[in-house]
């Protein structure tokens, strides 16, 4: 199994690279440190301005991977990708498509989706794993101690239970399925019967999905509520050590990850690893590979 995380010379690309290496410690699984950086632009007309350029994009990448091979833990299972590409986040993708990497791991400068992930996402094949910011100070040796799906039936929730599914058979962590419920506006006067009917319909969705769930392993389901998705999040007793699921939007194009507010919303409350898994994708996270012994 290979997870590609995407090397960047800041905060942001030292949680990525937290993430990815206690990951592939729990998985066995190999890192490939990929940097993406600008194509040359070929319209200068003078060859030695553009032989400067390369020489200087090359150079900033290759300083990338020392800095990022310098903070990987020795005996590391390890390959180094350098693309140049217009786009970090669909160079990203192809790396993972080249490789055949079962996901890709990148950081977040802030709350919510930046260029970089919102290209990603947007041309995603394969599950991809926003780390908050400041998961390196958190400083966990393997992970997910827990996989929790934010599991909403009719949002592409299928694919990401199935690769949480494959995430708790590979990682023996056990698997939580909650339900966000957000409360109606109290001045409605018919507020206490749709939220009970949301809670109804919340619950029946949990059963369901508990007795059609493709895995054994220990599962708990809960519904949480809120007045909003942000107040909702905070209300999940989540753990710095463990993954957060969820699938696309229902709007998105065919194996391409499609965000709506509701998808966004859980990004941006999120203060662990959140896991996207693109519409009809079929996640791969249980490949098991030979790593020869160090030492």
């Amino acid at each position: 199994m290979k997870i590609v995380v995407g090397v960047r010379p800041d905060a942001s690309g030292d949680d990525a690279l937290a993430c990815a290496e206690a990951l592939a410690r729990t998985m066995r699984a190999r890192v490939v440190l990929a940097t993406v950086h600008p194509a040359p632009w070929h319209g200068s007309g003078d060859d030695e301005v553009d032989a400067e350029w390369r020489a200087y994009l090359a150079e900033q990448a290759r300083a990338a991977l020392e800095g990022a091979l310098r903070r990987l833990a020795p005996g590391t299972d390890h390959e180094l990708r350098v693309y140049a590409r217009d786009s970090v986040g669909r160079g990203l993708a192809e790396v993972a498509d080249t490789v055949g990497a079962s996901l890709v791991v990148i950081g977040s400068a802030g709350r919510g989706i930046g260029a970089t992930a919102d290209q990603l996402l947007h041309g995603a094949t394969v599950p991809v794993l926003l780390v908050p910011p400041g998961f390196r100070e958190v400083a966990v040796a393997t992970m997910p101690t827990r996989v929790t799906v934010a599991y909403q039936r009719g949002l592409d929730s299928d694919e990401a239970l199935r690769a949480a599914a494959q995430l708790c058979r590979r990682t023996g962590a056990p698997l939580r399925l909650v339900t966000l419920v957000l409360r109606p506006p109290r001045l409605l006067a018919g507020f206490q019967r749709a939220l009970d009917a949301q809670r109804a319909a919340a619950r029946d969705w949990l059963d369901e999905a508990a007795a059609e769930a493709p895995f054994s392993t220990r599962l708990t389901a809960e519904v949480v509520e809120g007045d909003d998705v942000d107040e909702a999040v905070g209300a999940v007793d989540l753990q710095p050590d463990e993954l957060l699921v969820c699938g696309s939007g229902a709007a998105g194009p065919l194996r391409r990850v499609f965000l709506g507010d509701t998808g966004r919303a859980i990004l941006r409350a999120a203060t662990v690893p959140v896991l996207v898994v693109p519409r009809h994708a079929e996640p791969d996270l249980e490949r098991t590979r030979s790593i020869p012994r160090v030492g």
